[in-house]
């Protein structure tokens, strides 16, 4: 008796939604090197390889690996400032508190501006001051920019 994984056949709605999700892949751009990665491994053979060998499940220490390596590259260039965002990003400059409206609209465009995944992680501050230090930054380089 072999001790090869057993395959599972896949139904319609599997292989159909494996498409779909193919597609919306294939026009995104990959958010750091934890992405490039993946696809080399896609290309090359090792990821359906791994996943074979896993039972046809996907490879969790994969998945950690490629966001790991996604926190550790440097950040894409932030999308241009538009004004609605100088206000917003204005109006809470000086401020010691902020409202929860605030906060969603600060993670909100923090997310817009630097191409990320919209989450708001619970309340933690240092989350919200990090998003706020980096926003308060491209005002400045904004403004900077504008005044030469």
């Amino acid at each position: 008796m072999s001790n090869k994984p057993k395959r599972t056949r896949r139904t319609k709605q599997q292989i159909e939604a494996d498409k779909a999700r193919k597609q919306t892949k294939a026009t995104e751009q990959p958010k750091g090197l934890g992405d490039v990665v993946e696809t080399i491994t896609k290309a090359t053979g090792v990821k359906a390889f791994v996943e074979f060998m896993n039972g046809g499940e996907p490879c969790s220490g994969c998945e950690k690996r490629k966001e790991a390596l996604n926190k550790l590259t440097f950040r894409r260039k932030p999308q241009p400032l538009t004004e609605e965002d100088v206000i917003f990003i204005d109006s809470i400059k000086d401020k010691n508190t902020l409202k929860a409206t605030e906060v969603v609209t600060l993670y909100e465009t923090h997310a817009r501006l630097f191409n990320e995944k919209y989450t708001i992680s619970g309340n933690c501050s240092s989350c919200v001051v990090k998003r706020y230090n980096d926003l308060q930054t491209l005002l400045k380089a904004y403004k900077d920019e504008k005044d030469n």
